[in-house]
């Protein structure tokens, strides 16, 4: 009886792996095809993946890549409005009055550059308080190659020294950490239910 069990086990502990296995290399496979281009490059490449930030009236958000930066030109909080302005190089490409929840959304010739939301919309002591989330910017394939840094690369420290550079995102690791959890976790539940 206990071989049955340990053979019973072993299948589906090769049975998991196969499963595992396979699905790594489809998410891969799909991965890299999404991201290709016929040359190699990556096609609307993505230079920020949903981070988030804030803004007061009148700031603006210089850390974006290629010479774009945002600007909060106006909050009207019985409203939960706003009033925003992208610009690039200093010379302003888009405005559009926006609401707590809308999306901005900036294309050139098609190709998407920015998709950003207004997530909230705050105001006390007299100031309002802007929060963007997700934040989205692709590569403008009109414009230079981005540098490393983003916004004037002055280096990534703030003026408190303190290292403002975003961690890297690393595609596929986290379905691939999800399904080897998956594959233990049903390992150890078979082997519970059958050394009882």
């Amino acid at each position: 009886m206990r071989s049955v069990k340990t053979g019973l086990s072993f299948r589906y502990l090769v049975i998991a792996v196969i499963l595992l296995a396979s699905l790594t290399v489809v998410f891969n496979v799909v991965d890299f095809t999404a991201a290709a281009s016929d040359d190699g490059v990556p096609e609307n490449e993505i230079l920020i993946n949903g981070t988030g930030f804030y803004l007061q009236t009148g700031e603006e958000w210089d850390r974006f890549y290629q010479g774009y930066k945002l600007r909060v030109k106006y909050v009207n909080f019985d409203q939960k409005s706003l009033w925003v302005e992208l610009l690039l190089n200093e010379t302003t490409v888009k405005e559009k009055i926006m609401y707590e929840g809308e999306h901005f959304i900036y294309s050139q010739n098609s190709v998407e550059i920015f998709n950003i939301t207004v997530d909230r919309i705050y105001s006390g002591a007299g100031e309002e308080l802007v929060t963007f989330r997700p934040v989205y910017q692709f590569k403008d394939p009109s414009l230079p190659p981005p540098s490393q840094e983003p916004g004037n690369n002055n280096g990534s420290t703030d003026e408190n020294g303190t290292n403002n550079d975003e961690t890297p995102v690393v595609n596929g690791f986290g379905i691939e950490i999800a399904l080897i959890s998956t594959v233990i976790v049903s390992i150890l539940i078979i082997r519970i239910k059958f050394s009882k």
